[in-house]
């Protein structure tokens, strides 16, 4: 850049390091493919954690004067966008304080709140941004029947840490007890009820697998409390951890309907593992039924057993992976943020975002 600046970005989200949510991982996506394509970036956050990340500063705020501190930090920054990651309270700070400022601003809606346009989240999310872009091709439906505009983004995923290479015969082994003719079976993500996490049972029942359930969460007792001893629990686990947890199943499920970004579905595809999941929500623009995977009915009792004993009983089902692989490589973190760039971030009136120097 020979002392030429770049266009200044501030990426705003509730959760950030050292958090593992699913949006927290998406701004530091965001962040590194910014980084690196010549942008300054700048993150206001909440919560305690590091000061920076990478070359980026990272600015906390905590509730005490949140919009003053918020206000002071967008005017002395001087960014040519704030882009909003999933409104909280610094989010719906910062879009009123940029708009003061004048300051373009984007909101990427990570979450399903937004499913039926309550007035609140309305009024301090969709009326309070310059442009809303959402990740999954039904909500963006949703939103429209409700007559707002919204794009669509659909997140990358990092093939280079999910991978097939991260497999792990030894943690398999583990799970089933050494016994090679059980097919590991597995879950991964937050333990809520609204990810559809009791349909689990229906998974234990299917007989020939070993569960696996990846993340916890406040459904984490029921399931434990109800689900057979020989289920496997691992809690959270960091990235590279998770990668390996992964790669080392031999069949994902997902029995969630109102996913948004699909995380787990992609980086089951980026590791080769074919997966099971509900024909709704974000399983809809991830997978590709009897090509990278299968998609169940979730209005039929026992479906979801059904597809994954389905999906057990093929021999070829590592051809569904293989093929998942492929079509999710050509949608890495890198190609997905220079396509936010170039599709939302160019069309906000006023902002030079989209224009490196």
């Amino acid at each position: 850049m020979d002392g030429v600046r770049g266009p200044r970005v501030a990426l705003v989200t509730e959760s950030f390091d050292p958090r593992l949510s699913g949006t927290a991982g998406t701004v530091r996506q965001v962040a590194n493919r910014l980084a690196e394509t010549g942008y300054d970036v700048r993150v206001l956050t909440s919560g305690a954690g590091p000061a920076a990340y990478h070359a980026a500063e990272v600015l906390r705020f905590g509730p005490p004067r949140r919009s003053h501190q918020i206000h002071r930090a967008l005017e002395a920054y001087a960014p040519d966008l704030v882009h909003v990651f999933t409104p909280g309270p610094v989010g719906a700070k910062a879009l009123r304080q940029a708009a003061r400022l004048g300051i373009p601003t984007l909101v990427t809606e990570t979450s399903a709140r937004a499913e039926f346009a309550p007035p609140q989240w309305q009024h301090k999310v969709a009326d309070a941004t310059d442009r809303l872009t959402v990740t999954a091709a039904w909500l963006r439906d949703r939103l429209a029947d409700a007559g707002l505009d919204s794009g669509i983004w659909s997140p990358g995923v990092d093939t280079d840490v999910f991978h097939p290479d991260r497999r792990n015969p030894a943690l398999r082994a583990i799970w089933t007890d050494g016994d090679l003719t059980q097919v590991a079976v597995g879950y991964v993500g937050s333990l809520r009820k609204r990810h559809g996490v009791r349909r689990l049972a229906e998974v234990a029942s299917v007989p020939g697998t070993r569960l696996v359930v990846v993340g916890d969460g406040p459904q984490q007792a029921w399931l434990r409390e109800r689900l057979p001893a020989s289920v496997r629990f691992t809690g959270a686990l960091k990235p590279r951890q998770a990668a390996a947890a992964i790669a080392s199943l031999d069949v994902l499920v997902q029995p969630g309907t109102r996913t948004t970004c699909a995380h787990a579905l992609r980086e089951a595809a980026a590791c080769a593992v074919p997966v099971v999941a509900p024909r709704a929500g974000g399983a809809l623009d991830v997978v590709e039924h009897l090509g990278t995977g299968v998609l169940y009915d979730p209005e039929t009792p026992l479906a979801l057993a059904d597809a994954v004993a389905a999906v057990v009983a093929d021999p070829h089902r590592h051809l569904l992976g293989q093929h998942a692989r492929a079509r999710i490589s050509r949608r890495t973190w890198a190609v997905a943020v220079d396509e936010l760039v170039s599709e939302h971030y160019s069309v906000l009136p006023g902002s030079s975002a989209s224009q490196v120097a």
